[in-house]
């Protein structure tokens, strides 16, 4: 999510969480989140449907949907399905699962098409229809 990037004045990015990075008193505690069948973890406005619907389909696909998300976000200046619209999180899952889509291009009109298209990608709900990995994104950026 762009709250875990920082752009350093020489111009790189610079990745701040991982959410990996857990100091070892944290741990344990974590591990029982972490292991719980059925959990969802992340921030909803960055999650990939399936980590909502069956949390043992994830595989490296949901991190194209967070990167996605996250691209959506700092592209459009609000999240693909921001919290802030939402009365609940019940009703923001409903959308982030059967919802309309959204489009980039509704959201910043000088938006480019290639792009639209590759963070379309990224943010389809179906995992097999998106990129496989980021080397598959990469090139397209």
């Amino acid at each position: 999510k762009p709250s875990n990037l920082m752009l350093t004045p020489e111009g790189t990015i610079k990745l701040l969480d991982l959410g990996l990075a857990l100091d070892r008193e944290r741990q344990a505690a974590a591990h029982q989140q972490l292991t719980r069948t059925g959990q969802a973890l992340g921030t909803i406005d960055f999650v990939a449907p399936e980590q909502l619907e069956d949390p043992s389909r994830v595989d490296a696909r949901a991190d194209i949907y967070s990167l996605g998300a996250t691209m959506f976000a700092l592209l459009s200046g609000t999240a693909p399905w921001d919290h802030r619209h939402y009365a609940s999180p019940a009703k923001q899952v409903a959308d982030v699962l059967g919802g309309e889509r959204p489009s980039l291009k509704n959201r910043r009109a000088s938006s480019d098409d290639r792009l639209d298209s590759l963070v379309e990608r990224m943010l389809h709900r179906d995992p097999r229809q998106r990129p496989e990995s980021l080397a598959d994104v990469i090139p397209q950026l």
